[in-house]
């Protein structure tokens, strides 16, 4: 190898300029991982926007379930707590109904026992009246 300063120069140009295009093959290298890295993130940040967007109406959407749920709830507590007052009212017409019984039941016993009495009254004026009947005709 001959130590001319120019040889070595040119030696060491020629590795700097073998060196330089591995580097620009490496930085373009680099270009394109940093180009699909950004292409991912663009992705990424259209996932999250999506996902967003459907987390957005998945939550209107189970809001106005609930509301519609709560509506129909409240509207069919509504109507049983009706039922409840219509029994309700029912079993107050019963036992008043009830209670009119039991009075014209104890009114039509006290009427009852004044039949009697007055039949058994009657009854003993016809038994006389008989007997008298008797004697005057003289049967037997």
């Amino acid at each position: 190898m001959s130590d001319d300063p120019m040889t070595v120069i040119l030696t060491v140009l020629a590795r700097l300029e073998t060196g330089q295009t591995s580097m620009q093959q490496e930085i373009t290298g680099l270009r394109t991982e940093m180009v699909d890295v950004q292409t991912g993130m663009v992705d990424v940040q259209t996932g999250m926007v999506d996902l967003r967007t459907e987390v957005t109406d998945f939550r209107t959407a189970l809001t106005g379930e609930l509301g519609a749920t709560r509506g129909a709830l409240m509207e069919r507590m509504s109507r049983l707590q009706d039922q409840i007052t219509e029994i309700r009212d029912d079993i107050t017409v019963a036992m008043g109904s009830s209670e009119a019984a039991d009075r014209a039941n104890d009114t039509t016993r006290e009427d009852l026992r004044t039949l009697r009495e007055q039949f058994t009254v009657m009854f003993r004026q016809l038994k006389a009246l008989q007997a008298r009947v008797r004697d005057i005709t003289g049967d037997p």
